[in-house]
């Protein structure tokens, strides 16, 4: 394993896409792959094209994205936020990043609720948590995994879910659109891609491989303590979350001017 960390991730994705097409370079990207290189500025380094660049091979899990809203901040609803953000008194959030799927959340959560909180980025979700806690911001967006020792206390609750249906790491938590908030649906992935033109059995072997090791109990139950959720799949479905992602956040991103840090 070799962690090729810079400009949000592009420059290990944009190094696998020059790597020889032989299976031996392979790439572990999140969602952001395909958000990338719509929000960095030419001449980043780590330029590519998400639906050209790579071979996809398999999805691996998918985590949920969620309002969180900070003990400290008497935040106990997405309504209640809506109504503060409204009455001025909740005007911004942390997000762990400029460009990142959190970001996009925000962004369509504010048009469909008619409101407009001010961006907080961190330089990961990390210290965006610390200042979440602490008190000097009220609300971020985030999966789970992060926040779970701080919702074990109390200091944090989970708010609203971005997904279609209600995640079973959380089944009380209501989604946006349950509460009357349309279109403001993001999630996060990972997935396992290749340099293109990567060989159809190398492929093949790969993906099976990965399917069977998600089967595995002890590796299913990792993930699912991490409140990842278990997908892997084929390499043409990946290709085809891959093309349609990439074609939504690249609108998105346009239209709302989204540029990352």
């Amino acid at each position: 394993m070799e962690n090729r960390a810079g400009a949000a991730g592009s420059i290990g994705s944009a190094y696998v896409a020059r790597a020889s097409a032989d299976g031996y370079t392979l790439l572990v990207a999140p969602n952001t792959l395909a958000i990338v290189p719509y929000v960095l500025k030419p001449g980043s380094g780590g330029e590519y094209n998400a639906k050209t660049d790579f071979t996809p091979i398999s999805e691996i899990g998918r985590q949920s994205l969620f309002m969180v809203g900070a003990d400290h901040a008497g935040l106990k609803s997405v309504d209640q936020v809506v109504k503060e953000a409204r009455a001025g008194k909740v005007t911004s959030y942390a997000s762990p990043g400029s460009g990142s799927p959190m970001h996009i959340l925000s962004e369509l959560f504010d048009r469909s609720a008619g409101i407009k909180l001010t961006q907080i980025p961190y330089r990961g979700s990390a210290p965006a948590i610390v200042d979440l806690v602490g008190g000097q911001v009220p609300v971020m967006y985030s999966t789970i995994g992060p926040l779970a020792q701080y919702m074990a206390t109390g200091k944090v609750r989970l708010l609203g879910v971005a997904d279609k249906v209600r995640s079973p790491f959380a089944p009380d938590v209501p989604t946006f659109a349950e509460l009357g908030y349309k279109d403001v649906e993001v999630s996060a992935w990972q997935a396992i891609l290749g340099p293109r033109g990567l060989p159809p059995e190398v492929v093949q072997k790969v993906n099976l491989a990965v399917n069977d090791i998600l089967k595995m109990p002890d590796v299913a139950d990792r993930m699912k303590a991490l409140a990842i959720l278990p997908t892997g799949g084929t390499p043409e479905q990946m290709g085809a979350v891959i093309t349609a992602e990439d074609a939504r956040y690249g609108k998105i991103i346009k239209d709302f001017g989204i540029r990352a840090d």
